[in-house]
């Protein structure tokens, strides 16, 4: 008889399967983690090593950006570079921390996404899963730099530098969506305002 134990992640739901650690509940949140784990390189290593590895990255990557400013770096130091500066973008030290603030921020923005207030999914259509996003994207993954929005957004996102470029550009998208509209005699202006007013207002509310 296998005895029953906890999900690693929350410590509440009970697990009976031996090779089973994460309750179903905890597995989209601790898969997610395990992704920007990935992107930062830290995949093959252990929770316990994570530390090191980050805190050897910094001391790497520290003397290998002297040298890159010299000019004077070959091939196989930029590309332990590329890899330092990716491990050091991690401020998580383990899989289930992170994983904990996941699932804490999806249920604290009510599984809404934080620029659209669109409702998120864990396991729907993919563009409105909900996905791991730096708030600044050249900042670390860290408690201060982390939220949730729509796949599809965060993709968005990712192609540009911060948070008030991707502003810019979806106002940019909106007003010359806007223009067409009214010049093609699809919408008045006063359609358009009293759809933006509802709009926002339905938002903040």
């Amino acid at each position: 008889m296998i005895s029953e134990r906890t999900c690693e992640i929350c410590n509440c739901k009970k697990i009976k399967r031996s090779n089973q650690k994460r309750c179903k509940d905890c597995l989209p949140f601790y898969n997610a983690a395990n992704r920007a784990f990935t992107r930062c390189e830290l995949k093959e290593y252990e929770d316990w090593k994570i530390k090191s590895q980050i805190i050897k990255a910094q001391k790497k990557e520290k003397k290998l950006s002297v040298i890159e400013k010299k000019g004077l770096l070959n091939k196989k130091q930029k590309e332990e570079l590329k890899i330092c500066r990716k491990r050091i973008r991690m401020g998580f030290l383990t899989r289930r921390d992170m994983a904990l603030h996941i699932k804490y921020l999806y249920y604290r923005q009510e599984r809404r996404c934080i620029y659209t207030k669109v409702e998120m999914q864990i396991a729907g259509f993919k563009g409105l899963n909900f996905s791991v996003e730096r708030i600044e994207v050249k900042g670390r993954y860290d408690i201060n730099n982390v939220s949730l929005c729509l796949d599809i957004v965060n993709k968005m996102k990712n192609k540009l530098t911060n948070e008030k470029e991707f502003f810019e550009m979806c106002m940019y998208v909106i007003t010359n969506y806007i223009k067409k509209k009214v010049e093609d005699g699809t919408y008045t202006k006063n359609d358009i305002r009293s759809y933006l007013v509802s709009s926002i207002l339905k938002h903040i509310n």
